[in-house]
């Protein structure tokens, strides 16, 4: 806050008024100091009557600035020789400057496997400074989700060119929530005012559900088996993911061969939990009928599926 004084002489038996009002030069009002404005009244007697004008600290190094305050309507009184005062504003922030991330937030795709950071130095490049980072696991984990980063980033004396860190991203192929971690700095050496002091950085997941979760299909899409050996397992198999838990019915058709006469076709359902990546197995029985006849095949379907995607062709053929 600063006071400035208006005084009263050559004549002070009287009342008397005069009117203030201040002004911006190099000073902004509100971003600099409060901008205040009324009237100074004097009782008989009186000589003196002060202004007080708030200041703010903005914690930015910067040049100094500069407003006025003005005198008018002196009412049946004179304004003397000194009817306006200049008020400066010295800056005793640190000329070292003000060093801080470009942002206070961020956000990178899962895929991108690397996000860049910058730290600006700002307001001012005197002397050597230096300050430190390190990263801070929230929902995103450090070692699972990001490479966990620390160290220090230097300034000499005039320089003011920005830095930037990279920090790794793990690329996990699951499908998952978005997730946060923090890169925090901390002032090393030299006088420059720390600013903007952590960045949040947000992993978007932008991994698509159902080739996580995993593809349902037949190992072989032909499958040939003798009329003796009594079945024929046909193998289905999960690729590409095991995150969740997959359904799939399957049904049979005949095509030469026939459902009661040549095998014995039951429809069902097959499933797989989360993290199960085994192979499953459907035996369907083969009846030997014991006539000379040729070739014959019949076809397994897979119909439907909860949680992944199908491959589902398949043809059985017994002979």
């Amino acid at each position: 806050m600063v006071e400035v004084v208006a005084t009263r002489s050559g004549g002070i038996n009287s009342f008397a008024t005069a009117d203030y009002e201040t002004s911006g030069v190099t000073a902004l009002a509100v971003t600099d100091f409060q901008s205040k404005s009324g009237t100074l009244n004097f009782g008989a007697g009186d000589t003196q009557k002060s202004v007080f004008i708030s200041l703010n600290d903005d914690f930015v190094s910067e040049p100094d600035e500069e407003f006025t305050i003005l005198l008018s309507d002196p009412g049946s009184a004179e304004l003397g020789s000194t009817s306006q005062v200049r008020v400066i504003i010295e800056d005793d922030e640190s000329s070292a400057g003000n060093i801080g991330w470009s942002v206070s937030e961020i956000q990178v795709a899962e895929s991108e496997e690397q996000v860049d950071l910058v730290v600006e130095r700002t307001g001012g490049n005197q002397g050597a400074v230096s300050v430190q980072y390190a990263t801070k696991g929230g929902t995103a984990l450090e070692g699972v989700d990001f490479t966990s980063a620390s160290g220090t980033l230097n300034w000499i004396n005039g320089s003011d060119t920005p830095r930037t860190i990279s920090i790794s991203i793990a690329d996990d192929q699951v499908d998952e929530v978005d997730k946060i971690f923090e890169v925090e700095l901390t002032l090393g050496t030299g006088d420059a005012v720390l600013v903007v002091s952590t960045v949040t950085v947000t992993i978007q997941d932008d991994d698509n559900a159902a080739s996580e979760v995993g593809t349902i299909g037949f190992i072989s899409e032909i499958l040939s088996v003798e009329e003796s050996s009594g079945t024929a397992n046909i193998v289905v198999s999960r690729t590409g993911g095991i995150f969740g838990k997959i359904d799939v019915d399957y049904s049979f058709s005949d095509s030469t061969a026939n459902a009661g006469t040549d095998f014995t076709g039951i429809d069902g359902s097959l499933s797989w939990e989360d993290g199960d990546g085994a192979d499953k197995t459907i035996v369907v029985p083969i009846i030997d009928d014991a006539a000379f006849e040729s070739d014959e095949a019949f076809f397994i379907s897979l119909d439907s599926s909860t949680g992944g995607l199908l491959n589902d062709n398949f043809r059985g053929c017994p002979s």
